[in-house]
């Protein structure tokens, strides 16, 4: 069995994994070029829009190292 807390957990991080998605899909719509658009472009146009969001390059550096040490792995 569940306790409370284990399961208010459990519902806010499956309320933020809708949120993000809600986000992301938001961000590919409204930013991202579509498709047939090569993938250097894409990938650019993700690149700016996280300096944009960040603001501070070595912040954002670290947040890139810090994603490609958990795949990477």
């Amino acid at each position: 069995m569940v306790d409370k807390k284990s399961a208010r957990r459990l519902a806010h991080h499956l309320a933020d994994q809708v949120e993000l998605e809600r986000r992301f899909d938001a961000l590919a719509d409204d930013i991202l070029p579509g498709e047939g658009f090569p993938q250097d472009e894409i990938t650019d146009a993700m690149i700016r829009s996280l300096c944009h969001r960040i603001g501070d390059r070595s912040e954002l550096m670290e947040w890139v190292k810090d994603i490609a040490d958990m795949w990477f792995e």
